[in-house]
């Protein structure tokens, strides 16, 4: 299982494991990726589970929202995206499973994150779609459009640094996924 941690709002050097559905082992690396292999065979990996605590950066303003999503990696097989979970800082605490709100919708899925290299994204659709990628502040970097199930953006389409990507279908955005590359 792997999750790439929010490195502006949160801090990776602050992690401490938990408890998980077997044993593991942890690897943190890159800016705030954080490895867990499973050890042994996991029989249903839907199932497989780990927690562990991370502290938030300090000074964060109240309202701002933390975000986080891991992605299982069963087998040779395709990842396989966590519920998205967030924290929203400030009083009342808020927190909890962000649920698909169009469960018709097609899914999106981004692998590999971090990466050093390109990335795939994956629809569970096929059809005409646009891929914008932006930056955090919002800036477009990159606008292709691709047909079917999949695209691929090559190393050299994707500059450094942590980016938003964007599909749209038709002019309705389908979803939007943290995209991270790292240094070779």
């Amino acid at each position: 299982m792997r999750d790439t941690l929010d490195y502006i709002l949160l801090d990776p050097g602050s992690v401490v494991t938990g408890p998980a559905s077997q044993a593991y082992q942890f690897v943190l690396s890159g800016a705030g990726v954080l490895t867990f292999r499973f050890m042994g065979s996991v029989a249903d990996s839907a199932r497989a589970w780990v927690k562990f605590r991370v502290a938030q950066r300090p000074d964060l303003t109240a309202g701002v929202i933390i975000f986080n999503q891991a992605w299982a990696y069963p087998d040779f097989s395709a990842p396989i995206p966590t519920n998205e979970t967030f924290h929203t800082i400030g009083t009342p605490l808020i927190s909890g499973t962000k649920e698909q709100a169009h469960p018709a919708q097609p899914m999106l899925r981004i692998w590999p994150v971090p990466t050093s290299a390109g990335v795939t994204i994956s629809l569970g659709e096929s059809g005409d779609f646009v891929c914008q990628i932006s930056d955090l502040s919002g800036r477009l970097m990159l606008e292709k459009k691709g047909t079917g199930t999949q695209m691929y953006i090559a190393d050299e389409e994707l500059p450094q640094g942590m980016f938003l990507a964007t599909i749209f279908k038709y002019g309705l955005r389908l979803g939007q996924a943290r995209v991270v590359k790292c240094k070779p």
